[in-house]
């Protein structure tokens, strides 16, 4: 198998690693609050339209204020406008158990330029976000939102 203490001296550098980039990214992101990537250059609405159930999340501190109590997250993306791409992006998940009631936010997607389709912006409550599918695939998608509360 190998040696036990090179094995360890890898652990612990591959933290150290982690540690460092994690580091990095609170460095910048207080600088530099938001990101704004290219959305998937395979990305299409009626691709990304339906339910999705997230698996996975790296949150941004408004996210995580909504997720804070929620289990079996899903997302449900309706596209109500082909011309525009403007749509509805209903987020719902169950209160801190799996038996527990749903709770909800619904955001509207808008402002979907033809040029970039993936990105939007995102209103929930009269707050607005960067909103943009960073990765598309058959049975999975990224979606990176962030904004500057004021």
């Amino acid at each position: 198998l190998g040696n036990p203490t090179v094995m360890m001296w890898h652990q612990t550098l591959a933290i150290i690693v982690v540690l460092c980039h994690i580091s990095n990214i609170f460095v910048n992101s207080s600088s530099y609050p938001c990101l704004y990537p290219q959305p998937d250059k395979d990305f299409s609405n009626s691709a990304y339209e339906g339910k999705w159930f997230e698996i996975g999340k790296i949150q941004t501190a408004g996210g995580a204020f909504f997720e804070r109590n929620c289990v079996c997250t899903e997302l449900n993306i309706d596209i109500t406008n082909d011309t525009t791409g403007d749509g509805i992006a209903d987020n719902d998940c169950r209160y801190k158990e799996v038996t527990g009631p749903w709770t909800n936010v619904t955001g509207r997607l808008y402002g979907e330029g033809l040029n970039q389709p993936g990105r939007w912006l995102e209103e929930i409550n009269g707050n607005t976000v960067n909103y943009t599918v960073i990765a598309i695939g058959k049975d999975f998608a990224v979606e990176y939102d962030c904004g500057v509360s004021a």
